[in-house]
């Protein structure tokens, strides 16, 4: 059987916007312990940023 994307997902969705700095996201990323962050126009997705583009 395969498993289901909810098996690996997080929940809730940590999100920002593109006018966020950096340094917001990354703290976002450290305070609830994921490795990416959905970036946001409104109710629309633009974007992610994930712990690799770090370094």
């Amino acid at each position: 059987m395969v498993p289901k994307v909810s098996s690996y997902m997080s929940f809730p969705v940590v999100r920002a916007t593109a006018e966020d700095s950096i340094l917001t996201v990354r703290d976002l990323m450290f305070k609830h312990r994921v490795g990416s962050v959905v970036i946001m126009e409104g109710r629309r997705v633009v974007g992610i940023v994930c712990k690799g583009g770090f370094y």
